[in-house]
This record gives structure tokens, sequence and C-alpha cells, in this order.
């Protein structure tokens, strides 16, 4: 199955003024999300979307080989995550006719999660189709 891994980071933010480039033990919240999502085994492609560019900037540092940059209408802080998603997704289908089976969800915002709870919830998601 193709899982594409969609970690949306916006440049702007109401409260932690530039949070996705925040860092733990040397690495951005980004870095920490794409480190992650290539550890994965079941992860086929990973897309970081952003309208910043110093975000794009750092998701190319950190080896993501897919950083497109979002559109501001769906940049603020009411838009659709659906809508990134699915931005992520087109894009891809655009620009290298792949479409995924499996999306996930990578949030830079949830740096702690182990790794364990996104294989064991693809592998879920693979084994019931």
């Amino acid at each position: 199955m193709k899982v594409l891994a969609v970690i949306p980071a916006r440049g702007g933010s109401k409260g932690v003024k530039k949070k996705n480039l925040l860092k733990i033990n040397n690495k951005s919240l980004v870095n920490i999300s794409i480190s992650q999502a290539k550890a994965s085994k079941y992860i086929s492609k990973i897309v970081l979307s952003s309208d910043s560019s110093s975000i794009l900037k750092e998701g190319i540092k950190a080896g993501c080989k897919y950083c497109i940059r979002r559109p501001k209408n769906l940049s603020g802080d009411k838009d659709s995550i659906f809508k990134v998603i699915k931005h992520s997704t087109d894009w891809f289908w655009q620009n290298h006719s792949w479409t995924p089976d499996i999306i996930a969800l990578i949030l830079p915002t949830t740096p702690l999660r182990p790794l364990w709870h996104i294989d064991e919830c693809l592998k879920k998601l693979i084994k019931t189709k």
C-alpha cells in the first residue's frame, strides 16, 4: 500500500511565534516529524506543506524530498486541514501521477509521540484494508 505522510507546518502562529522551528535537543519540531516519518516501516512518501520559506528550508535540510509551498488561502489559523491534505495529494497527482492509499497526518506540534504509535496505526489500517 502507498502511504503518504503529510506534515503541515504554518509559518504564522498566534500564540508561539515560529513554533514549528522551535528546537528540542537541537532538532526543530519540523525536523523531528520528518525524522519520524522517514523511520516508519510503512510510509512511502513524505510531504512538508508550508507557507513559510524558512520552514521549507528546514524541511530540505532535514532530508524531506517533497517540500511544497502552501497557498495563503490555506494558511490561516481557521483553514481546514482537510483542504491542506487535499492540496498535498493533488500536488502529488499533478507532479508525479501518484496517489496514496493511506494518508498519515504527522503534526509537528506533537513531537513526543513515539514512532511505534505511527507504525501501529498504519499497520492496523493496512491489515484491515
